[in-house]
């Protein structure tokens, strides 16, 4: 073979060369054994004429950086900066000269994430190289493990898939073929595998479990739901192709091919393959050297190749590579050390994809001794408006996870560049179901900028899948909380990572506006839903199961007074609630503003009201705190106006247009709604906030006590008004509904009325969570929890985080319990057969619990619900009827995971 190893001519400005041949007739096809090939896609075609080739170019060469003054860097030595042509490696030291344009990293390493069992998300599965698809989302394979959530023995696959959503810290993994509760399941077609996103597709250069000694190429158009899986074509040395990553979806390619490297030994070598091509061992080229004029040349004999890279202190498998945009440079990393045994880490960059390499950073020990590859830098992670990143990478044994640590790049004094302009009418990145919110001025004159019926804003979203939603906005006065003013403002809720495009027009024909707005993190759960197993249970999108424990605030929301910071840091943490209550009653009209049981007497609004309650929803989401909105409340402060008028719906499309955006919020029609509205009406609320709310939030409308017997059957959710709860009267709410219940009557500790304490509060909530996981709400001496006295208001605040951490920290996910009283002699039992079993024993003692569904031995604890004390239980043996004996005589936890 021919080397290029040592002598390169350092290029800034090169003509590139152009070859290839006829495709058209094999464009986007996959050579596969015939006894392997599943999933098979359509063939692509050529966009090029029959007959002629696609217009081909070699990688970009880049142009000299800009020199600008020295910029201020911290006090730090930097390595020697030498020409890289004088540079000759000596065994022990780096391979190349220091970068001319990088001077070191800067690594953030309190970002870095846990090792080990139980602190890694992907314990026990390693490599993970990472591609940006059309999706906007980052793919990326595992081998030998169970992906996120699993390790290596649960969800074990020796090649799978997943997807990464959002950027760190706000980012969630997520198995899409193969691992743990994947998206879709397989069968192992490869041993450990990279990848690249091209074109619309993913492809996984799969190499022979086993013998490793060559490749098949899989091909999946879903993104990873299926996949259509090629023969092994690839023997030594294009096996070991590694594919460059050239930002989304491939779009920074500067041809018609994607290229990779081959590692052999200290060598790296350069191949390449048409797009069109990658599944033909026929397309494969390998970079063959420079040709006098300093053009790189190709052959399709694999002896022709030329080493591109060489470390003399050996070449660990894991190398990974990247085009960044900013600095036009390819960022290569290969570990060093020892026969994939080694700690060290070579970060190298060039302006080529062959070379001239210099040392951006060397380390014979990249933070601790212990054996890491496959460091990659994920283009979708880098910032355009400096250089920042965010770096993967995986190892053996102690490091066998994923994991992700944030830098920064540093250059030489000297040498700057150019950061690309942002997007007009683009915003900062909305987390996934956070709230996009954007306010446009119409200094138009009309009677009630309030009725929507006179102006309306009106507004289109489109997602990245292509997906419509029309929406509407709202007049806000001066937007900072005047009342008058020109201001009307839109809010949208991204159910989509990606980018989103946004347009607005004027109901009056007056002219709009369109923009952008990404959506690339992964920030909060998604709406309130029924269990998609078992109909019942409450369940959120990136929270899963759930049981509702609110606490009744109802009439209080002074976010200008001292006490609301501190009371809902209370609730959140040391309650552990996960919500509250607000009702509006009269107040949201202007001329009500400062008194609930007036009647408004014209349809405005005010705005001073609206927006402390925008405030006080934004303290809600900062603690992860839920807000079930009643609308309407009883007695002398109800409503003054008709059901289903003019100024009902004006009302309700406001509160949608303010507050559905937001995807902590759960609607209810009101307090004793029998008194001023009818059966019919319930289902016709229901109907008309569903029509009006494009995320489907939960409606409820209350029943029971005040609110009459008859329930709304339309509604979301089963509200009940139960005053006198026990866990017979809660277990036959829920066997005679098949949606979620919650009992939003407030269980109010030493009430003037309905007999609550602390310890008949602590029995009830625990009846609610075994029968199913049914929500309620909780108050105080006052009815809700004094503002001024939150502190003092409880006489066992404890017991509520016990509770909520119990179920939401230890139990997680009943998808799949069942209420099964007839297992148990004295005690409420809640399990799902077979694996997992809680029983709650009111008044302690002793009872039985069938075990013949079960196999096998299981561990045990016991759960103090007054202390949270925790010890563990005897280890029971399935297939029999057992004998529990409680600690003493008052009501303990049982649980058998």
């Amino acid at each position: 073979m021919k080397s290029l190893k040592y002598i390169f001519i350092f290029l800034f400005l090169i003509t590139l060369s152009a070859c290839g041949g006829n495709t058209d007739e094999r464009a986007g096809s996959i050579e596969s054994d015939d006894s392997e090939l599943s999933n098979s896609e359509p063939p692509e075609t050529s966009n090029n004429p029959p007959g002629t080739d696609p217009p081909l170019a070699d990688p970009p060469v880049a142009d000299p950086p800009v020199v600008d003054p020295p910029e201020t860097d911290p006090p730090v030595v930097d390595p020697p900066v030498t020409d890289p042509e004088d540079h000759v490696q000596v065994l022990g030291e780096p391979p190349y000269a220091q970068s001319t344009i990088l001077s070191r990293i800067d690594w953030n390493w309190d970002t870095h994430l846990s090792r080990g069992k139980g602190q890694n998300p992907a314990f026990g599965s390693d490599i993970w190289p990472m591609t940006w698809a059309a999706d906007g989302n980052l793919y990326t394979t595992w081998g030998d493990g169970g992906g996120f959530g699993g390790n290596n023995t649960d969800g074990r696959v020796s090649l799978g898939l997943a997807r990464i959503e959002g950027t760190p810290p706000n980012w969630k993994g997520v198995n899409v073929w193969g691992g743990k509760n994947p998206e879709s399941t397989q069968t192992t077609v490869a041993g450990k595998g990279y990848i690249a996103a091209v074109d619309g597709a993913l492809y996984i250069w799969g190499k022979k479990q086993g013998s490793w000694d060559s490749t098949r190429i899989l091909k999946s158009t879903d993104n990873g739901l299926s996949w259509e899986v090629g023969g092994f074509i690839l023997e030594s040395p294009l096996h070991h192709f590694t594919p460059v990553q050239f930002g989304k979806d491939y779009q920074d390619s500067p041809d018609a091919y994607v290229y990779g490297y081959l590692g052999e030994g200290n060598d790296l070598f350069l191949a390449r393959v048409l797009k069109t091509e990658i599944g033909l061992r026929t397309g494969y080229e390998v970079f063959s050297g420079l040709s006098p004029q300093s053009v790189p040349t190709w052959s399709e004999n694999t002896d022709d190749r030329v080493s591109v890279f060489t470390d003399l202190n050996g070449r660990n498998w894991g190398y990974q590579s990247v085009y960044h945009p900013i600095l036009k440079r390819y960022i290569l990393t290969v570990t060093h050390g020892g026969d994939g045994e080694g700690s060290g880490l070579g970060i190298f960059d060039a302006p080529n994809l062959w070379g001239p390499w210099t040392v951006v950073e060397y380390t014979d020990e990249w933070k601790d001794a212990y054996n890491k590859f496959s460091f990659s830098f994920p283009q979708k992670w880098m910032s355009t408006d400096r250089l920042g990143f965010w770096m993967t990478h995986s190892g053996w044994p102690e490091y066998d996870g994923y994991f992700h640590i944030q830098g920064t790049f540093k250059l030489q004094n000297g040498v700057s560049v150019t950061f690309p302009n942002p997007t007009p009418e683009s915003t900062e990145p909305i987390a996934l179901y956070g709230v996009f919110e954007k306010s446009v001025s119409n200094t138009n004159s009309y009677v009630n900028p309030f009725d929507f019926n006179e102006i309306e804003l009106q507004t289109r979203f489109i997602a990245p899948s292509g997906k419509e939603t029309s929406f509407f906005g709202f007049y806000d006065g001066d937007g900072q909380g005047g009342q008058d003013g020109s201001i009307w403002k839109m809010r949208f809720m991204p159910d989509e990572i990606g980018s989103w495009n946004y347009s607005y027009t004027w109901s009056d024909g007056r002219p709009g506006g369109n923009g952008t707005f990404s959506v690339n993190t992964q920030g909060l759960p998604g709406p309130f839903k029924a269990d998609v197993v078992n109909g019942k249970s409450w369940a959120r999108e990136g929270k899963g199961n759930l049981v509702p424990l609110f606490i009744g605030t109802h009439y209080d929301m002074r976010d200008g007074d001292a006490p609301i910071e501190g009371y809902l840091d209370y609730v959140a943490y040391t309650l552990g609630a996960n919500g509250v209550s607000h009702i509006f009653r009269n107040l949201v009209w202007l001329d009500c503003e400062e008194e609930a049981s007036c009647s408004p007497s014209s349809d405005v609004f005010s705005i001073q009201y609206w927006t402390r309650f925008d405030q006080y929803l934004k303290k809600l989401s900062q603690r992860d705190l839920s807000l079930n909105v009643m609308i309407y409340t009883d007695d002398a402060k109800k409503p003054k106006f008709a059901g289903q008028s003019d100024t009902e719906k004006l009302l309700l499309k406001t509160v949608i247009a303010r507050v559905a955006a937001s995807t902590n919020i759960i609607f209810d029609s009101g307090i004793d709604i029998r008194e001023y509205r009818s059966e019919a009406w319930s289902n016709w609320f229901a109907g008309e906030m569903m029509r009006l709310d494009p995320w489907d939030h939960f409606i409820g409308s209350r029943h029971g006590g005040g609110s009459g017997e008859t329930s709304c059957s339309d509604c979301s959710y089963d509200a009940r008004g139960e005053v006198h709860p026990n866990y017979v009267t809660l277990k036959s709410i829920m066997d005679e509904n098949n949606r979620p219940v919650f009992s939003t009557e407030r269980w109010r500790e030493d009430f003037r009325r309905g007999g609550f304490n602390s310890e008949n509060i602590r029995k009830i909530m625990w009846y609610n969570a075994m029968v199913g996981g049914s929500g309620f709400m909780i108050g105080g001496k006052k009815g809700s929890i004094d503002f001024n006295n939150y502190a003092t208001d409880l006489d066992a605040p404890e017991q509520f985080k016990i509770f909520s951490d119990f179920w939401h920290l230890t139990v997680k996910n009943w998808s799949n319990f069942v209420v099964c009283n007839e297992d148990v002699s004295a005690a409420y039992c809640f399990a799902e057969r077979g694996k997992s079993t809680v029983l709650y024993l009111e008044n302690g003692g002793t009872t039985t619990l069938n075990l013949s569904a079960f196999s096998g031995s299981f561990p045990s604890q016991w759960l103090n619900p007054r202390t949270g004390e925790t010890f563990d239980g005897e280890t029971l043996s399935g297939g029999s009827t057992v004998t529990i004996q409680a600690p003493d005589a008052k009501d303990w936890v049982f649980y058998m995971p």
